[in-house]
């Protein structure tokens, strides 16, 4: 809880859901409870379930864990993708409720991509630095359950999907020629399973 990443508050008699990046999990948890027990929380549709379901029905999910400098940018593509309920503002690091235009939009998804993407090669003493943030993360079961869970509960739109290739396309992946052996074969495993499946 005291990592940085991506989270959400879920509603469990519903399942409607409120998305946010956090730099501490547990502070912005307390944060939110704070709010909504004074009746003074931001998201004004979060605050009026709140009321009306009571505080023992929702709880705080983590999705992911990430580099501080990358929240914005994860932010924004669970808010895209997923559209959640509870959030007034569909733009990631605005709590406002002010809705800005596309292209106000895409110049800030630009800006905060994650470094993981890079527009320019990195330097080794910055792929050092990602290397130590990210040695040794792992994920729990319990949270990869979680995370398929609400994938699954989630139905990506044609229109949504569209944006999310537009967001990625040109983007240049470093990768070694063993990297791309290990996909290519990964791939052709995975389509022989799934024609297995198929015919099935």
């Amino acid at each position: 809880m005291n990592s940085s990443g991506i989270y959400q508050i879920r509603n469990i008699v519903n399942n409607h859901i409120y998305i946010g990046s956090a730099k501490n999990f547990k502070t912005r948890w307390n944060t939110h409870l704070c709010n909504l027990r004074k009746g003074k929380h931001h998201s004004s549709h979060l605050q009026k379930a709140f009321r009306k379901y009571g505080e023992e029905n929702f709880i705080f999910e983590i999705l992911i864990t990430c580099h501080p400098d990358t929240l914005l940018w994860y932010e924004q593509q669970f808010l895209d993708e997923w559209k959640p309920e509870y959030n007034i503002c569909s733009t990631a690091g605005n709590t406002l409720g002010y809705f800005h235009s596309e292209e106000i939009k895409i110049k800030m998804r630009h800006k905060h991509r994650p470094t993981i993407f890079p527009r320019k090669s990195m330097s080794d003493e910055t792929k050092l630095k990602l290397s130590i943030i990210n040695k040794g993360k792992r994920l729990s079961e319990e949270t990869k359950l979680k995370m398929s869970i609400s994938k699954k509960e989630r139905v990506v739109s044609e229109e949504t999907r569209l944006k999310i290739s537009k967001q990625h396309f040109g983007i240049s992946h470093p990768q070694s020629e063993e990297t791309r052996i290990k996909i290519s074969m990964g791939m052709k495993l995975f389509n022989k399973a799934k024609e297995k499946t198929t015919k099935e």
